[in-house]
């Protein structure tokens, strides 16, 4: 592992055990994100943000009391991962900070284009539904 700190390492083997056989590009056509950061995310080097996290366990993870028990372990590891960074690292340069935000800002427009189509596909369903009966009903 490569991480900053043993946490953070701690982290990415969780995340390695978790999603073994899947590639990264498997987990980010199916969470979210690019390769490059799940490449990120596996090595240490870049912690994973928790509600992809979660995301991860709740779909890997098929057995109620298990996952409940997973998703503990993930957000404790989790924590001692960032806790444990902020110690540990100075701040980034503030080109480094750019950088960040706006590969963030770029990933969180993805997603909300990716729920406004679910959301309009949802609306066209309901509304194709609720269309039927009604013209049954008047025939």
């Amino acid at each position: 592992m490569k991480g900053a700190t043993e946490a953070a390492d701690d982290l990415a083997r969780f995340l390695v055990d978790l999603t073994a056989g899947l590639t990264v590009r498997e987990m980010a056509q199916r969470y979210g994100g690019g390769k490059t950061s799940w490449g990120e995310y596996r090595s240490g080097t870049r912690i994973i943000p928790r509600g992809r996290l979660n995301a991860v366990v709740r779909d890997r993870v098929r057995d109620g009391r298990g996952r409940e028990a997973m998703l503990r372990r993930a957000g404790r590891l989790h924590d001692a991962a960032l806790v444990a960074g902020a110690d540990a690292e100075p701040p980034p340069r503030l080109d480094e900070a750019l950088r960040r935000a706006e590969a963030d800002l770029a990933e969180s427009e993805r997603i909300v284009r990716q729920l406004a189509t679910v959301i309009a596909t949802l609306l066209a369903e309901r509304e194709g539904a609720g269309e039927r009966p009604r013209r049954a009903a008047g025939a």
